[in-house]
């Protein structure tokens, strides 16, 4: 069915309802912050708690092992918030984060690197990974031109 001449302004008019909406609920950097620490969170307690092969002597002594990395939540939080970066585009944002790729002795942390798409409200991982490249590279390199 065609738009007829007489609709145009209804139709301006839900459009511009629509991008405000979207606008006035385009997440913030407090919004990814706890997103991403919750995220991070999930990701360590699984692969530490559940997934790994820690010593018995070693969980004796940390006790309930999923509490002491929630207890990490906020530390979590600062760390996004210092290696983050925020591209607000109005009714959505891009969320670009490298950590990690610092030196510890001999070995190299692990960087691991995400873009995430805030839009309405809601956070979408549009891509993440981690790497072993090294320190000299641009750390955002990953993302392209």
């Amino acid at each position: 069915m065609p738009i007829r001449p007489n609709h145009l302004p209804l139709l301006a008019g839900v459009l511009g309802l629509l991008g405000l909406g979207l606008g006035l609920s385009n997440p913030g950097m407090a919004d990814f912050e706890g997103f991403a620490a919750d995220r991070l969170v999930e990701e360590i307690a699984e692969e530490l708690c559940v997934e790994s092969d820690l010593p018995l002597l070693l969980t004796l002594a940390i006790g309930n092992c999923e509490r002491m990395v929630r207890d990490q939540r906020g530390p979590l939080a600062a760390v996004v918030q210092q290696h983050t970066r925020r591209t607000n585009l109005g009714l959505v944002s891009l969320f670009r984060s490298e950590i990690g790729g610092q030196r510890l002795l001999a070995w190299r942390v692990p960087r691991f690197h995400a873009l995430v798409l805030g839009v309405a409200g809601q956070f979408v991982v549009v891509h993440a990974g981690q790497s072993n490249a090294a320190a000299d590279a641009d750390p955002l390199d990953w993302l392209g031109p």
